[in-house]
């Protein structure tokens, strides 16, 4: 997912009636042979000053990460770009997909916890994926769109008495393939609704690129969880992030 992408509806065609004879008639027929005249060369041309626009407006705004992928997209290369982690955990899409992967292990270890004997010890090694799309607001629903963060964890419980103390590790993974849909657009403040089939008419006659995205981080895991007879369990969680 990418600068233009990211909405699923269709661009909605719209039509008018002449006003009075054939002159409005006639004037869209000269506009269409004209559209039809322009040849695949003079349209990649046209496409790649569109784009160029496009990344020099992000820039002005700030938007640098934005205007960096859609310029390694039409450079070609198509190697994989690791993005800044600490960037991508100021989104609030970022961090709702990290508490999502969070709650999920959470869960896991209390149930686990539960059932362990006094002395028991017990390894939970998981992962969890979680997909989010970022706000239409922010510089990463044009950079990326919707990604997938993935929390790989390794957790240690060991129970002595009605305490259970926890340790681990989550290696966190996020990543998303900076590519295009037939039949999806976006709409880019300034330049109207882009057509995803716009990227992939560069892709065929240029030497845009498709290319995928990642970036990784730690995190160290700590909790206790005491048994309590005759009441609900109590849970303290910790996740610290590694540098």
């Amino acid at each position: 997912m990418q600068l233009m992408q990211n909405s699923s509806s269709e661009p909605i065609q719209m039509s008018s009636k002449a006003n009075g004879g054939g002159n409005n008639n006639r004037h869209d027929r000269e506009d269409s042979k004209a559209e039809s005249a322009e040849t695949d060369e003079q349209k990649k041309e046209r496409l790649i000053k569109q784009y160029e626009a496009m990344i020099k407006e992000a820039r002005g705004k700030g938007y640098a990460v934005a205007a960096d992928n859609l310029q390694h997209f039409l450079d070609g290369s198509g190697t994989l770009r690791i993005l800044d982690d600490s960037w991508l955990r100021g989104f609030d899409s970022v961090q709702e997909a990290l508490k999502r992967n969070q709650d999920r292990f959470e869960k896991q270890l209390i149930e686990k916890a539960n059932v362990l004997a006094d002395g028991q010890e017990f390894v939970l090694e998981d992962y969890w994926d979680a997909q989010e799309t970022a706000s239409i607001f922010s510089e990463l629903y044009y950079a990326s769109g919707t990604f997938t963060v993935t929390s790989n964890g390794i957790f240690r419980l060991k129970r002595t008495g009605k305490s259970i103390t926890i340790t681990g590790e989550v290696d966190i993974k996020w990543q998303d393939p900076y590519d295009w849909h037939e039949g999806l657009s976006a709409y880019i403040p300034g330049f109207g609704d882009i057509s995803d089939e716009d990227a992939l008419f560069l892709q065929k006659y240029g030497k845009a690129k498709p290319f995928k995205m990642e970036s990784y981080w730690k995190y160290d895991a700590s909790g206790n969880i005491k048994i309590r007879d005759y009441w609900f369990a109590k849970e303290e969680f910790s996740w610290t992030l590694k540098k």
